[in-house]
């Protein structure tokens, strides 16, 4: 089954209620002596198409992400488009026109610049918003995918957004997210919660996390005694990756 028909699949097996934005992450690898220029076409060029994308409403938001620190091994750049739902993210290849911007294909094209490595799916479920300059995603296979996810809505995300941007926390953004393409035995990690950061150095500071939240009693004292029994164990996460934004469209 192709991306294509398994997604239309899924709009009338998933119930409207649960679904939320939906991001396609593609994993591309870049060589050194290609990153310049790579990031130049994107950040001049297709960045000006995903603008016109959406404007058209085609598209919710769209960026260019580089992998600055990895504990376990990922692609080195990643691009993400989010889309509003199911039925726009089914024709994500016909939207990528660079005439719409402008600009012809052959000028812009990124063949040889990047190898795709892989794609996936995310539909998101709760988010605290906020502009960052750095991004980790913290990856994991929940036990029960509908559980973690209930418990990062309704106990997580208001003790977030009451910490984002505090003295507390260097965190700046905040999101929860689940898999939904591909799936499966053998698709590995099926959610993710991502942090946004300021700066580098904060984004790795808080990589002792487990020390963190255990040590620092005034910032666990608010939360429901439900909440150090349930969800984001960091010592559950079973990979953590560090990325630079390098471009960032909405």
């Amino acid at each position: 089954m192709t991306m294509k028909k398994y997604i239309y699949t899924l709009i009338f097996l998933v119930p409207s209620v649960l679904i939320g934005q939906l991001s396609m992450h593609t994993y591309v690898e870049v060589q050194e002596q290609n990153a310049d220029e790579f990031e130049k076409r994107e950040k001049l060029y297709w960045s000006k198409v995903a603008e016109k994308n959406i404007e058209e409403g085609v598209l919710v938001a769209w960026g260019l992400l580089k992998q600055v620190g990895v504990f376990g091994g990922a692609a080195n750049y990643v691009h993400v488009n989010v889309y509003a739902d199911f039925e726009t993210l089914q024709n994500h290849h016909d939207i990528w026109v660079p005439e719409k911007a402008g600009f012809k294909k052959e000028d812009i094209s990124l063949q040889g610049l990047r190898k795709v490595i892989s794609s996936s799916v995310w539909m998101e479920h709760a988010r605290v918003d906020g502009s960052a300059k750095f991004t980790r995603h913290n990856y994991r296979t929940p036990k029960s995918i509908s559980t973690w996810t209930e418990d990062n809505k309704n106990i997580w995300k208001n003790w977030m957004q009451e910490r984002v941007n505090s003295d507390e926390l260097p965190v700046v953004n905040w999101g929860v997210h689940t898999l939904v393409y591909p799936y499966g035995q053998y698709s590995g990690f099926t959610a993710f919660t991502r942090d946004g950061f300021n700066s580098l150095a904060d984004a790795y500071s808080s990589m002792q996390y487990w020390t963190f939240f255990r040590e620092s009693e005034n910032i666990m004292k608010d939360l429901p005694k439900e909440a150090t029994n349930k969800v984001d164990n960091p010592i559950d996460f079973g990979l953590t990756v560090i990325y630079e934004v390098i471009d960032w469209r909405q």
